[in-house]
Parts: C-alpha cells; sequence; structure tokens
C-alpha cells in the first residue's frame, strides 16, 4: 500500500519538475531568439536590448520568477513536514499532508499554463489565490501539529 509520506514527497519532485520544466521552456526560447536573429549573447548583456529580444518570452521569465516565489515556502514547509514526521513523537505525514501538497503543485501547473500561454490576469490571479490558500493551510496544518507536540 501506498504511504502518504510517499505521495507527499512526489509532490515536491512534481514542484521540482515543473520548475525545471519552464527553464528549460525559457533556455529553448532564448536560444532560438539568439540562432534565428543571430545576435551575440554579449547584446544581451544591456538591460534595455535584453528586454526588446527576449519581449515575446516575457511571461516564461517571469513565471519563472514566479516559482521561486511562494514554491520556496512549499518547500520550507515540505521538508518541515518530513523532518517533524521522522523525530521521536513526531505526527506522521498523514493523507491531509499529500493532498494539500499536491493540491498546491496542481495549482502551480495551472497557474503555469495560464500564465506562459493566455495569460489572463484575473484567471491567474484566481488560480494564484487558491494555491496560496492551499499552501496556507499546509502552513498552518504542520504549525498545530508542532504545538501539540509541546502541549
Amino acid at each position: 500500500m501506498t504511504q502518504p509520506s510517499s505521495v507527499f514527497t512526489l509532490a515536491i519532485f512534481g514542484q521540482m519538475l515543473l520548475t525545471i520544466g519552464v527553464s528549460v521552456a525559457l533556455l529553448n526560447f532564448r536560444v532560438g531568439v539568439h540562432l534565428s536573429k543571430k545576435v551575440s549573447p554579449q547584446a544581451v548583456a544591456d538591460e534595455d536590448r535584453a528586454k526588446v529580444l527576449y519581449k515575446d518570452g516575457i511571461n516564461l521569465s517571469d513565471n519563472l520568477e514566479n516559482l521561486f516565489e511562494m514554491p520556496v515556502l512549499f518547500y520550507a514547509i515540505a521538508l518541515l513536514v518530513l523532518v517533524r514526521a521522522q523525530s521521536p513523537g513526531g505526527p506522521a505525514v498523514d493523507w491531509g499532508d499529500a493532498a494539500l501538497a499536491w493540491g498546491f503543485v496542481i495549482l502551480r501547473v495551472f497557474h503555469t499554463v495560464i500564465h506562459t500561454t493566455t495569460n489572463r490576469v484575473y484567471r491567474r490571479f484566481q488560480v494564484f489565490v487558491a494555491s496560496s490558500l492551499t499552501l496556507w493551510a499546509l502552513i498552518f496544518k504542520a504549525a498545530f501539529a508542532a504545538v501539540r507536540l509541546f502541549v
């Protein structure tokens, strides 16, 4: 039978794979720009020139930055949940933890798809709020579990 801790850990790797996927897409876009326009990489040392050359890939670039904002809290709480589960008397990773972790990751995938395709800002904002609430639920769940260890 699958353990919740394994499913939870896979969510962490899922978020990492999303970040790698966006990184590869951005790299592919930028290399393609340089090859198609026959522009030296040094040409983008000037920020204004880079903005002009890379303007069609701005959503990819912005999305990659987003993947180093809220997801950093996800990585931090995920590691704390896993460490807590290994401590003597600590609560095990449960299916609620796994569901919240995967909920966050799936919502971040939706956010990325919207951001890098249609970029419908209101829809993207709705998904951002949903992913934030999911992450906060995971954080509060872990915090309450930690408090119970001391009470």
